[in-house]
């Protein structure tokens, strides 16, 4: 059977690049917890925003365990001991970026197994600036009510 070109189809390699930098520009990573071997795979070349901070560490589940903020550790650990295979997980955590700032991550994956190898493959997004958003609108909303509770007394 001959293929047919779809119209407008845009290539695999235009498409990989288009792919590629709207991650980044979104900054989203792909990557993959062998939960087997216990390490970390990321999607990630020298353009990806990801890329520094994917080259801080050692590549095992361990090594970014380190980078987890003290109050976020526990609850991660937690969410991945527990996992069950065919499981969805959304789960959001600080970690120590190269630059000696915390970054919000959410992570959102399946875990599965293939040829006896457990995974969990999802995407990892830096969410800093939204929780940042949302951390001052609940300070204004805070202030707000302060202030009115104040001028009615």
């Amino acid at each position: 059977m001959e293929s047919k070109t779809v119209p407008n189809s845009i290539g695999s390699y235009v498409l990989d690049r288009r792919i590629r930098s709207t991650l980044s520009n979104a900054k989203i990573s792909l990557c993959e917890f062998n939960l087997t071997n216990r390490s970390l795979n990321w999607s990630v070349d020298e353009s990806f925003y990801f890329h520094d901070f994917a080259n801080s560490y050692d590549g095992t589940i361990e090594g970014y365990f380190k980078l987890i903020h003290d109050d976020d550790k526990e609850r991660i650990n937690q969410i991945i001991s527990n996992l069950s295979f065919g499981e969805s997980v959304i789960a959001e955590h600080r970690v120590l970026w190269p630059d000696g700032s915390y970054h919000w991550l959410e992570g959102i994956g399946r875990t599965y197994v293939e040829d006896g190898t457990a995974r969990l493959v999802g995407t990892l997004q830096d969410i800093t600036e939204r929780v940042q958003l949302q951390n001052e609108k609940a300070d204004s909303v805070s202030y707000t009510h302060l202030r009115a509770h104040e001028t009615r007394h």
